[in-house]
């Protein structure tokens, strides 16, 4: 199955109801509101009543999870001296890869997308066929000189390698691959213990989030900003250190690069030549 998964709260729910009404729009059914408490989807489905008494629209579908901001390594990130919002918003946007992750394994593929975008045809048209089909998980790049990853569109895709059996040809030639390196995955049989990349993948990014939990950041002599708790810097530590094969924090380390947390996490920087970074 599919599911649609984005964020909103009753003061942004503007720009969730919005969403709701493109969605509809398209024929889509199958999303989910995903906020940060029993309040906010009360409060929603509050404001979202006068739509439903008169001009029968169907109400809301709005979920939330108390988990994973129960979690007590939240704490020592906070600004304790003044008011600090953002806090609750690092850990809004944290949940949702913890959600997505746990309603993949109810069997949902789960397409998590920002409010502010904007679908402009039929998403799964393209999701559902060649190239995309063979793909674990599609995120988004961001158009500028970064190149770097943004999660604001998100695809875990759980049945991809099922279509990379299914249709070898077509996948072979669309990523101009040698058809040796695919022998062993297409003559693999599939197992009831079989983890999709793509589930595996949403885990890895939930336990990219949880190192900066866990640690004990009283312990450390020079903690960095709290600001490493971005998903989207997350995302793309996480993706470097899947293509390096060992973990790597480059992006994060621009909020402490003197840090030893990066020391505590395992992560040594260097550079061609086994040369210490000089940041």
């Amino acid at each position: 199955g599919e599911l649609i998964l984005f964020t909103a709260d009753e003061n942004m729910a503007g720009w969730g109801f919005h969403f709701v009404n493109q969605l509809r729009r398209r024929g889509h059914e199958h999303w989910l509101i995903m906020a940060d408490s029993a309040d906010n989807c009360a409060g929603m489905h509050a404001q979202w009543e006068k739509m439903v008494s008169s001009y029968s629209e169907a109400p809301l579908s709005c979920a939330y999870s108390s988990y994973p901001k129960q979690h007590s390594g939240w704490a020592q990130w906070t600004r304790a001296n003044h008011p600090d919002k953002m806090h609750q918003v690092y850990i809004f946007w944290a949940t949702r890869w913890w959600v997505s992750l746990k309603l993949m394994r109810e069997g949902l593929n789960i397409l998590s997308l920002d409010v502010d975008a904007v679908l402009l045809g039929d998403i799964y048209s393209r999701l559902h066929s060649p190239p995309m089909v063979h793909q674990d998980v599609i995120i988004t790049r961001n158009d500028d000189g970064s190149q770097s990853l943004n999660c604001g569109f998100v695809y875990f895709n759980r049945g991809a390698s099922r279509a990379r059996r299914e249709q070898p040809s077509t996948y072979l030639t669309a990523t101009n691959t040698e058809v040796d390196s695919h022998c062993g995955e297409r003559a693999r049989p599939e197992s009831a213990a079989d983890v999709p990349a793509a589930e595996w993948v949403c885990e890895l990014m939930w336990e990219r989030l949880r190192l900066f939990l866990e640690v004990d950041r009283v312990a450390l002599r020079d903690s960095p900003k709290r600001e490493v708790l971005w998903e989207q810097d997350a995302w793309n530590d996480l993706v470097k250190s899947l293509e390096l094969r060992r973990r790597v924090f480059p992006w994060a380390t621009g909020y402490g690069r003197q840090s030893d947390l990066w020391a505590a996490l395992g992560y040594e920087r260097v550079v061609v030549g086994g040369r210490k970074h000089a940041e």
